[in-house]
């Protein structure tokens, strides 16, 4: 049948444990979808450089925009499909490794970005509150510390195996260094 890559991919946010979502075991639609977004995050980046990219990114990724996988796999958050052969991911996945995707297609230094990511979930998700108090937030993010900065564990983690196109257990284990690189 499967797998996950983290036992709580398909539960409730709020820790309850609660099972959510429906999994379509037959569908590759976050490995597709994530394979597009990919591609076009390589062509911004190649047209407009890594800041304007990822920008456009920041700007396009949540509530219905252009890059909200969430709200574009037609099953809502907990929909469940392949990211790898036999591998099943969240629509909530998909999104937080699109955003570590992001970061690494444009070139922006893998901690400068789990700050960011930080700082946004500190700030309430807010892009201006970002954009206009960013070394605020970041610093904030810093002070929550690793492993996730002031992220929510599993945000932080499907945003490390994006930054590092991590899609399978072996290479969960093949690649650690990589993924926890800035523990101190």
């Amino acid at each position: 049948m499967g797998r996950t890559l983290v036992w709580n991919s398909f539960t409730e946010f709020d820790g309850s444990g609660k099972a959510a979502g429906k999994i379509n075991f037959g569908s590759y639609q976050a490995r597709d979808w994530l394979a597009d977004f990919s591609k076009a995050m390589s062509i911004d980046n190649e047209f407009k450089g890594g800041f304007f990219a990822r920008l456009g990114y920041a700007w396009n990724g949540g509530n219905g925009n252009k890059f909200d996988y969430k709200t574009q796999n037609g099953g809502g958050l907990y929909a469940g499909s392949q990211i790898a052969e036999g591998v099943y991911v969240s629509a909530r996945d998909v999104g937080n490794f699109a955003a570590g995707r992001a970061a690494a297609i444009t070139g922006q230094d893998k901690m400068d970005f789990m700050l960011n990511a930080g700082g946004f979930n500190l700030s309430g998700n807010s892009k201006m509150g970002l954009i206009f108090n960013n070394s605020y937030w970041k610093n904030e993010a810093l002070k929550e510390g690793f492993p996730d900065y002031g992220e929510h564990f599993n945000s932080n983690l499907f945003q490390r195996f994006g930054y590092e196109n991590i899609t399978t257990a072996e290479e969960i284990i093949k690649k650690s260094k990589l993924i926890w690189g800035d523990r101190k």
